[in-house]
């Protein structure tokens, strides 16, 4: 459970999360010692990341695709999760419930790099079956806007 400054501050930080401890304070009336305190304490418990957010296509990462993937048999968590975390290309990796086990989001310069890429995954044992989803244009990417909305709401955290 999330204190009421750490709230104001998480709620902050979702606005610009480049602003300095005393821009925190002023905005939300606390003083930087409690903003200091709710950080320590956000960037241990909530806060995974900090870090520029890249346009893949303009750094050269031209297409994007999720793979789905099927898996043959129970156990293959963490031989497939070791696999996935060590390919530079895998931008995302989840478990998922459904027809699939596996979602993953690919990050490739070219059609020749994903088609390499699924090569490498379909070589792995416990997988039996990919199934791939081009992004021909991504019209959202919001991870802010459902923090933003729950803090708002007052509900959870």
């Amino acid at each position: 459970m999330l204190s009421k400054s750490e709230k104001k501050v998480l709620s902050e930080l979702c606005y610009n999360g480049r602003a300095t401890l005393s821009e925190i304070a002023k905005r939300t009336s606390l003083t930087r010692q409690t903003v200091y305190k709710a950080m320590k304490s956000l960037n241990k418990n909530i806060v995974e990341y900090y870090g520029p957010m890249f346009n893949p296509e303009k750094v050269g990462l031209e297409m994007r695709a999720f793979i789905l993937i099927s898996a043959q048999r129970k156990g293959f968590m963490q031989e497939l999760s070791g696999a996935l975390k060590e390919m530079d290309e895998v931008s995302q990796a989840h478990q998922v419930l459904g027809r699939y086990d596996i979602l993953v989001e690919a990050l490739v310069k070219s059609r020749k790099e994903l088609t390499t890429l699924l090569y490498k995954l379909n070589k792995i044992e416990p997988v039996v079956r990919t199934e791939t989803l081009l992004v021909t244009e991504t019209f959202k990417f919001d991870t802010v806007g459902p923090v933003k909305k729950t803090l708002e709401s007052g509900e959870a955290l």
